[in-house]
């Protein structure tokens, strides 16, 4: 019997794409081993938002995922830690790419660019980016250093501030174990007064110390409950969430805030709870305090407005929700629509029964720590030797007048 040449070309043309095939798995193969793990000079290693599920990536020079790496990958190749790169910073920058929109603006503004590997600083020249120098040297220039490194890394970095004699001072991310001094410039800016390092806590409970230590140095707080409703992301951290969901952020009580705030105000009694809703503007906070003292809601009125850092939403103003309390400081012309302010709601102000306090606020997450940051360098530099003067030079400098 004649065999079908048609049927046997058929055949011949399957097996040549196998054969084209294994052939692409093993130059695949071969590649990586022998440039997608070890070849440093085009390969960037970062993490995901998600310490506790790390999915790390390694990327080629395009900016695209190659190869997914596991935790036993770190013990098989040590060459992968000195992969490590943030691919996110601006002042402090790891790789030369140029789609940054901060560090672009840096630039334009003039501000010095340090690299946290000197050995790229060619390909960052050959992107047309400025090079200052190394993290190094720009620590050697320094006389304090803001750490604003995203939580848990800027502990690490405190062996350099040692190594250089350099003060410092960590954002709310970090435990306040690594300062063993955590800052607020309404409550403890004298004991602020040249130290070595401090710890300016976070957006919430600088809220937070705001409100309770005044009514505290008034009527005295016999204990505080307060729940935070919390930001999903800032406007511009496109990665995180939810979309569509109340998260309980923690699920038990407390949140981290209530002992936050003990580190400030070690004699206040406060629980608090926190979670997350989909939004990006601000913060909510309901805030309950047991006063020791008889208060009126005049009296916390007139407290309030005598305060430079606490605003007050009145009702004239028709604002009700964050979204329009945004609007509201991008139409008093504020940098960035800032509110560096605490935005208590006056109408949610209510005293019961003589010593239970009630009220809503709004804390902008990416404002409220900015002047406190700067009061507490003033206050580390020893130059400035009251809160109240501080405070003073530094909302003239932002043009800060809290919302009334």
């Amino acid at each position: 019997m004649n065999k079908d040449p048609n049927h046997a070309k058929k055949y011949g043309y399957i097996l040549l794409v196998v054969l084209i095939f294994l052939l692409f798995i093993l130059f695949a193969t071969l590649m990586v081993e022998s440039t997608g793990i070890l070849d440093s000079k085009s390969m960037i290693l970062t993490y995901s938002s998600y310490p506790e599920k790390p999915i790390n990536h390694v990327w080629n020079e395009s900016g695209y995922a190659i190869l997914n790496i596991t935790d036993d990958d770190f013990e098989k190749y040590p060459e992968i830690k000195e992969l490590f790169l943030t691919r996110d910073t601006s002042i402090k920058k790891s790789d030369p790419r140029t789609d940054n929109p901060v560090l672009n603006s840096a630039q334009e503004r003039g501000y010095p660019l340090y690299i946290a590997d000197i050995s790229k600083k060619d390909a960052f020249l050959k992107a047309g980016i400025q090079v200052a120098g190394s993290v190094e040297d720009m620590i050697r220039k320094a006389d304090i250093v803001v750490d604003a490194t995203p939580g848990g890394v800027g502990e690490g970095n405190k062996a350099l501030y040692e190594k250089y004699q350099k003060k410092a001072i960590w954002e709310g991310g970090e435990e306040h174990e690594v300062a063993g001094f955590s800052f607020n410039a309404s409550c403890n800016y004298e004991q602020a007064i040249g130290r070595q390092y401090a710890r300016v806590v976070s957006c919430n409970t600088t809220g937070l110390c705001r409100i309770i230590k005044l009514i505290d140095s008034v009527f005295g707080v016999k204990k505080v409950r307060a729940t935070m409703v919390r930001r999903g992301g800032d406007p511009g951290d496109i990665k995180r969430g939810p979309i569509d969901a109340i998260v309980l952020n923690p699920v038990t009580i407390p949140s981290h805030h209530g002992p936050d705030v003990q580190s400030v105000l070690p004699h206040i009694n406060i629980i608090t709870s926190a979670m997350i809703v989909p939004t990006t503007l601000m913060h909510m906070h309901f805030i309950n305090m047991e006063l020791k003292n008889p208060a009126t809601k005049e009296q916390v009125i007139e407290l309030i407005k005598a305060h430079s850092r606490l605003g007050l939403i009145e009702k004239s103003t028709g604002i009700t929700s964050t979204a329009q309390l945004k609007e509201f400081t991008s139409d008093l012309l504020r940098p960035r629509g800032d509110l560096w302010e605490n935005g208590i709601f006056a109408d949610s102000l209510s005293v019961l029964d003589g010593t239970d306090l009630y009220l809503f606020q709004a804390i902008h997450q990416e404002a409220d720590v900015v002047v406190e940051t700067v009061d507490c360098i003033r206050a580390m530099a020893g130059n400035v030797k009251t809160a109240m003067e501080s405070i003073s030079i530094t909302n003239k400098a932002v043009g800060l007048t809290a919302i009334r």
